[in-house]
């Protein structure tokens, strides 16, 4: 790659995503080396080094820990984690190491992601990159806290008080339907006065006080308790009792209000006062009591001078042992010693401790407390004024209790939701990162294929053909890995249940050998075996979704090679079976092997998310743990089945049955005229093999004799030729035990002469012993598994070898002269489109946007163009706009020209919406020429 384009990526790219990027070298001097900072986080506390200086482990203790916030289990992990040695071994594992970290920075909660990734395959050295994603924190927040059934609102605090007389500002970010119904109104018209929420609709006398409360909040002192006045749109006046939380997340700061109603408690504290300066004190007091006596289960006064008791109301059943007790201290003792939790005795001691109530009652209007008696009810215990003196000291106090149970059950629930809600974003971005860093093996099997491929194609440079065989071999694997990238996007799409089957006509045997290609590579370097074979197909094209197949098949056959130690086996066996709707075929796929196998209980797993045996943990064979689940949900989505057998230490054997629908017209294989009765040999050390190559070569009237064994297949050779009934075509496997297939051939030939086909058949890659095969005597050489229709070609190929390029060639002249507008932003993208359609002959144009589109289609002839290209996402006008802008032309042919979508917007959603703004086709990138070719034939018809 080019320095400059690497200098590009790294501005647009790494600078604008990235908060820091370092350079750690680990290799000699242990420093970080700044290649990154954003500037405007320097100032206050940071987590940047001081300088390049600074060494690794300063720059950990100094800058990491110190401002690192959690318990002690999260500094511990943070401290393993961030270690050399924990980041050598993580990023030699997987492509990155990721690690998640909490900070308070300048009074500010943030949640940063560290990934470390290594320079290079051969160097410890790392490129550390920092990103902050404090944002998705916040969201994951708001609205966890928004699903809580509560009477409730959060306000976001707008403004910092510098001192007492600075008006706090508070913007509501949601306010609960339950708050609104308490307050006798809508969400809508509360929100109109929560602007300035504790000041517009507070009772005057309570501003102070509420205010007060308010910016004592903070990070030290979280949370209190407010009992005061608040005034509904109407000016009704309500008595409310609110739980006020402080919560920092990101830059924002919160303030979590609930609120409770309790105008009646109040309401009994104003008849209280009257009615200990009234005549009517017994009337009026029990008036009050019938009105809370539905609230209340206790209700008493204490006198401080002397401590006694004067009962209002008592529970029924325990009137008889309450009654006796006439001092408050026996009271306190009878419900310590006798109702109330061996945890909850200490605290309710300090709450009743009478020495310190009237200091308490400075700083709040209302005491409360609550325990959990001993049959598991929750007790909420109210204390308030009942007189003061004429110097305000408070001499008697009236003590409420009444049961909270349900109201405490949904308060702990809410607690819960609430260290969900921040806890919930960090669980989401490490289930994102475990995902990412497994899927990264998935995603090298076709890299491997790629880059190995095109190293080999550079080396052979002289050999068109074989070039040739690489590149179509590198398309395959690319193909596939932009299906893998198709597959991650398609995650959750699977699960919710929008991903479409797309049912088209697919070859099996194509399928087959590209799946051959991708994982030979991997095959190769564990010096594994393949067996591939095929039983009674008949059909080998049918209708299906070709990608969803694919995937299946790659997965399963993945694994098992990825569970196969080496020098282990895989066989993979094609069968087709009878199927009782007309139509349609059953195709059975079995893969199976002799690896590290499964436990029982596993196996009964291994169809969820996420799931892995603990072997293959141990033994340090990495993988998503996805790629069953997924598996499974593409079968399930066909109408398949899938299953396995499985025994440790001995091997898997998964099995796929699926429905096919059939072509409407069936290919029938008929005999090979020159070949009717004629003999032929097949050679394999795998009988499977022979025996479905014998089948199919008796299908078309040949006679066919096999043997496992080079050694034999040569003296049975040699008795044929002197019987005079010599065989007129030899079919023989590549690698066998005794003798390899070139050394089989070069015996029968120097028998034989020159005269009788010679096949070598062979799961591998034969390009390295091809020169040495042709010298032995080799006809031809075909793939596994053999299907008919390749037996019959290869059998057959002197006559018809020029007759395809031909075919293919008039095809891709077909459209020459053509005259495309291709209207596309990207230079890159541009470049490769122009070059693929003047290969074919078509003359292009290019604009790069869609103004410039429009403004060429109103200059131009009526008959400058065919047909336009368009691009969706670009910067002045997208795709859509553009084309409704150019299908309102006043020329009736410039406004009807056909438009095709060509863009990378691919999901089914996206080709309606291109549909709908009146485009004509739609094409998912990348491209090549069949696709192109696809276009031109739908769009001007076939010839």
């Amino acid at each position: 790659m080019e320095k400059a384009v690497q200098a590009a990526i790294y501005e647009k790219a790494l600078k604008n995503h990235y908060i820091e990027i370092l350079y750690i070298d680990f290799e000699d001097t242990g420093k970080c080396i700044k290649l990154h900072q954003d500037m405007q986080l320097l100032s206050g506390e940071n987590i940047f080094p001081e300088s390049d200086e600074q060494m690794f482990d300063d720059y950990i203790r100094e800058k990491i820990m110190r401002y690192a916030s959690g318990n002690i289990d999260d500094l511990n992990r943070i401290k393993q984690q961030m270690t050399m040695e924990a980041i050598t071994q993580g990023t030699a594992e997987h492509i990155m190491h990721h690690v998640m970290i909490n900070f308070i920075l300048n009074g500010e909660m943030r949640f940063m992601q560290f990934d470390f990734t290594r320079e290079s395959a051969d160097t410890k050295n790392v490129f550390l990159f920092v990103e902050d994603y404090t944002v998705p924190q916040q969201q994951a927040f708001i609205t966890t806290l928004r699903s809580i059934e509560n009477s409730a609102v959060l306000f976001c605090v707008l403004s910092e008080e510098k001192d007492a007389k600075t008006t706090l500002c508070y913007d509501p970010v949601f306010i609960t339907r339950g708050f609104a119904d308490m307050m006798e109104t809508t969400q809508q018209q509360m929100m109109l006065l929560q602007k300035n929420p504790f000041c517009e609709t507070v009772h005057p006398d309570d501003q102070q006080y509420v205010e007060e409360s308010v910016r004592s909040l903070n990070i030290e002192h979280p949370h209190t308790n407010i009992f005061y006045r608040k005034r509904n749109p109407q000016g009704k006046w309500f008595y409310m009792q609110s739980d006020l939380s402080y919560l920092i997340v990101g830059k924002k700061k919160y303030i979590y209000v609930t609120y409770q109603d309790v105008s009646a408690l109040q309401k009994n504290k104003e008849l209280s006062n009257a009615l200990h300066h009234s005549q009517r004190r017994d009337e009026e007091l029990t008036k009050a009591l019938e009105t809370l006596g539905t609230v209340f289960t206790n209700i008493f006064i204490v006198h401080l001078e002397d401590q006694k008791v004067e009962w209002l109301k008592i529970q029924a059943d325990k009137e008889n042992i309450l009654k006796r007790c006439q001092n408050f201290c026996e009271i306190r003792k009878l419900i310590h010693d006798n109702y109330m939790l061996p945890e909850c005795q200490k605290s309710y001691l300090v709450f009743t401790d009478l020495d310190t109530i009237s200091e308490r009652f400075e700083k709040h209007k209302i005491l409360r407390y609550i325990y959990r008696n001993r049959n598991r009810q929750w007790i909420e215990v109210s204390v308030i004024v009942q007189n003061r003196d004429e110097n305000g000291r408070v001499t008697d106090i009236q003590f409420l209790t009444h049961d909270v149970t349900d109201q405490r059950e949904r308060e702990l629930q809410q607690e819960d939701a609430l260290r969900i809600a921040l806890a919930s974003a960090e669980h989401a971005n490490k289930a994102k990162t475990a995902f990412l860093n497994n899927m990264s093996h998935d995603i090298r099997t076709p890299m491997n294929a790629i880059i190995g491929f095109t190293a080999l194609a550079a080396t052979h440079m002289d050999q068109p053909e074989l070039v040739k065989d690489y590149l179509t071999k590198i398309s395959t694997s690319s193909q596939h890995l932009l299906s893998l990238i198709n597959d991650v996007l398609d995650m959750s799409r699977i699960e919710s249940g929008v991903v479409k089957i797309e049912e088209k006509e697919v070859c099996i045997p194509d399928i087959l050998h590209d799946l051959k290609t991708i994982i030979q590579g991997n095959i190769q370097a564990k010096q594994q075996d393949l067996y591939i074979d095929t039983q009674d197909v008949v059909h080998e094209n049918v209708i299906t979704d070709r990608l969803r197949l694919n995937q299946i098949l790659l997965n399963i056959v993945s694994n098992a090679i990825k569970f196969t130690p080496v020098g282990g086996t895989v066989n993979i066996r094609v069968s087709e079976k009878p199927c009782n709707r007309k139509g349609f075929t059953i195709f059975e796929f079995r893969i199976r092997d002799n690896g590290i196998g499964m436990s029982e209980e596993f196996q009964a797993h291994v169809f969820d998310s996420f799931s892995r045996e603990r072997s293959s943990t141990q033994s340090g064979i990495k993988g998503t743990g996805l790629g069953m689940a997924i598996t499974r949900n593409i079968v399930d989505m066909m109408g398949g089945t899938i299953s396995l057998t499985s025994k440790e230490g001995k091997g898997t054997e998964f099995v796929v049955a699926l429905t096919f629908k059939t072509l409407d017209k069936a290919t029938v294989y008929g005999p090979i005229p020159e070949l009717v009765g004629a003999r032929a040999l097949v050679v394999d050390d795998d009988v499977h093999t022979c025996t479905s190559v014998s089948k199919m070569l008796r299908e078309i009237e040949m006679r066919a004799d096999w043997s496992t064994s080079g050694k034999e297949a040569v003296i049975r050779a040699k008795e044929a030729f002197e019987q005079n009934d010599a065989f007129k075509a030899y079919i023989i496997d590549w690698l066998m035990p005794d003798m390899n297939g070139i050394e089989t051939v070069r015996r029968i030939r120097a028998m034989i002469g020159d005269e009788t086909p010679i096949i070598i058949l062979t799961a591998y890659d034969w390009a390295d012993i091809e020169q040495e095969a042709k010298e032995a005597g080799v006809t031809a050489f075909v793939e596994k598994p053999i299907f008919m229709s390749e037996l019959r070609k290869v059998l057959t190929k002197p006559m018809d070898i020029k007759e395809e390029p031909l075919l293919q060639t008039e095809r891709e002249n077909r459209y020459s002269g053509k005259k495309i507008l291709l209207v596309e932003d990207n230079e890159l993208n541009r470049e490769i489109a122009t070059a693929l359609l003047e290969e074919i002959g078509i003359i292009v144009d290019s604009v790069e946007d869609g103004t410039d589109a429009v403004e060429r289609m109103n200059e131009v002839e009526d008959d400058r163009y065919d047909l336009i290209f368009m691009d969706i996402q670009m910067p002045k006008m997208d795709g859509y706009m553009t084309t409704r802008e150019i299908r309102t032309l006043k020329n009736n042919r410039k406004a009807n020209i056909p438009i095709v979508a060509m863009t990378a917007n691919a999901f089914e959603e996206d080709k309606k919406k291109a549909f709908k703004a009146g485009m004509n086709g739609h094409v998912a990138k990348p491209i090549d020429i069949n696709t192109i070719l696809a276009v031109f034939d739908q769009m001007f018809g076939t010839s």
